[in-house]
């Protein structure tokens, strides 16, 4: 499904691979917002970290779109007991775009404003899930 995405890692943060749901709006641009509608769309996270997250769509969004952006995770508390968190709502901006195969996109989201709390939550989940 994303065998011809292979990019030399750049990132300075390692991201977490998964494979969640998310639900996102088109926030801007305008033209793009009436193309895909004024709807909420599902797409798969594949990876996250506390800086940005790729996201697997059907829709063809152009970099430097704004996107409205819903999504839970699972966490595990002290007693080893595993709990829903969220939903965490932020915004993003789309960084990257790439044409897969079977009409699918691959994009790059940098969040742009984010839950302080929501954030430190993050940023836990992925650090605990990379050095468990």
């Amino acid at each position: 499904m994303i065998s011809r995405y292979n990019p030399k890692d750049r990132r300075r943060l390692q991201r977490l691979k998964l494979n969640i749901a998310v639900h996102y709006r088109v926030n801007e641009p305008l033209h793009i917002k009436v193309m895909v509608g004024d709807k909420e769309i599902e797409a798969r996270m594949l990876d996250i970290n506390i800086g940005g997250m790729g996201l697997l769509t059907d829709f063809n969004i152009p970099a430097y779109s704004l996107l409205l952006l819903k999504f839970s995770f699972f966490r595990t508390n002290k007693l080893g007991l595993v709990k829903p968190y969220g939903p965490i709502e932020a915004t993003g901006v789309v960084r990257y775009n790439i044409l897969l195969e079977h009409d699918q996109y691959r994009l790059g989201i940098r969040f742009d404003k984010i839950n302080k709390e929501d954030e430190e939550e993050l940023h836990k989940f992925v650090k605990m899930s990379l050095n468990p």
